[in-house]
């Protein structure tokens, strides 16, 4: 049986919709963030697409993300993108990621 080591990231979709802005908040239940936290959001294989930083509470543990719908088109951000959102507070750890769907 193989031990798993360090952090396991989240897996999921990302949703967006043509014409429609991406407004997203992200907790981490039951801590304080330190202060100069940071989180972004890449789309790794997509040239000139973000990185695009998230407005962080860290009094709440919130990072909260608003992509103008002119980012988000299909055209931009096509299905089956590859998204990775990270979340910077001693060191930078991948918090959640995924692929890109559509839901026009």
């Amino acid at each position: 049986m193989a031990i798993e080591l360090g952090y396991k990231p989240n897996k999921g979709n990302l949703i967006l919709s043509e014409g429609a802005d991406f407004v997203t908040s992200l907790q981490e239940k039951g801590v304080t963030w330190p202060e100069d936290t940071e989180c972004r959001l890449e789309f790794p294989d997509l040239s000139g697409v973000g990185p695009f930083a998230a407005v962080v509470t860290e009094e709440t543990a919130t990072a909260s993300f608003v992509l103008q719908e002119t980012v988000t088109t299909a055209d931009n951000i096509p299905a089956g993108s590859k998204f990775r959102i990270y979340l910077v507070k001693e060191n930078d750890f991948l918090w959640f990621y995924g692929k890109v769907v559509r839901d026009e």
